[in-house]
């Protein structure tokens, strides 16, 4: 086969991940700037570097070139990404007792797709996944899991917000209707290692709502004000009688909302 221009590439797709790569017309994404995209309905953060040949430079070397511009993005771009109502990456990166910990975990994105040009130029697509790199954080404000853990019909919680302009977050709150806080994503210690607390979807009927199980609680939000979501009564009372059982302990909560 004839190579016609140098913009002919050979894409090399790389499974380096458990989540697929979505669009956002499939997944609830947003472009948190600087080269940086957050998809809340997988909870990684994508980012995209390239770098060119210099002479003779061997393809390596040019794609550990890329490398470092992804470094480097992450590195500038991943402190705006919003952790909780009032908490963004660049506040845990301000503490002692997480930064340490979070700024090692920056470095574990993986390549997610990688394009070599005939011209020598390569460009990376990478991800990294928001659950693995706030572990610490997760795990700092999660509970003992009990012996026993409360027994439910509902299998999780899925809540619709949308028409009220939530911001998502990693760890939203959830707030009762005089505005005291219900639930601001705490789970069972040995569920916070390995799961994140919620995810977001465009659609009740979106592939990741079925974290929340055959039978979820069914909620609608009443107002929202960034990642602070307010229940009317009913719908709060309904919430904090499964604060202690999976549903809830275990992060099987899913947020629809609408479209970034």
């Amino acid at each position: 086969m004839r190579c016609k221009t140098a913009a002919v590439a050979i894409v090399w797709s790389l499974l380096a991940s458990t989540h697929a790569k979505a669009g956002p017309a499939d997944n609830l994404v947003e472009d948190v700037g600087r080269g940086l995209l957050v998809d809340w309905s997988t909870l990684m953060v994508e980012v995209e570097a390239g770098s060119y040949r210099a002479g003779a430079q061997a393809t390596k070397a040019v794609e550990q070139s890329a490398r470092l511009a992804i470094d480097d993005r992450l590195e500038a771009g991943l402190g705006v990404v919003r952790v909780a109502p009032d908490v963004l990456v660049s506040d845990l990166l301000d503490d002692e007792d997480l930064s340490g910990s979070l700024e090692a975990r920056r470095s574990r994105w993986r390549v997610s797709e990688a394009v070599y040009t005939v011209s020598g130029k390569v460009d990376l697509r990478a991800q990294l996944s928001l659950q693995e790199f706030l572990k610490p954080y997760t795990l700092k404000r999660a509970r003992p899991t009990p012996p026993h853990g409360e027994a439910s019909s509902h299998t999780g919680v899925l809540i619709d917000a949308r028409g009220l302009g939530a911001q998502p977050a990693y760890l939203p709150a959830l707030l009762g209707p005089d505005g005291a806080p219900l639930w601001q994503g705490e789970m069972w210690d040995e569920d916070a290692v390995s799961a994140a607390p919620v995810v977001w979807v465009p659609d009740p009927s979106h592939p990741a709502a079925a974290r929340a199980g055959d039978r979820p609680l069914l909620l609608t939000a009443s107002s929202a004000s960034g990642a602070e979501i307010t229940l009317e009564a009913g719908a709060a009372a309904a919430l904090r009688a499964l604060l202690d059982a999976e549903a809830v302990a275990r992060g099987r909560v899913v947020i629809v909302s609408d479209p970034l």
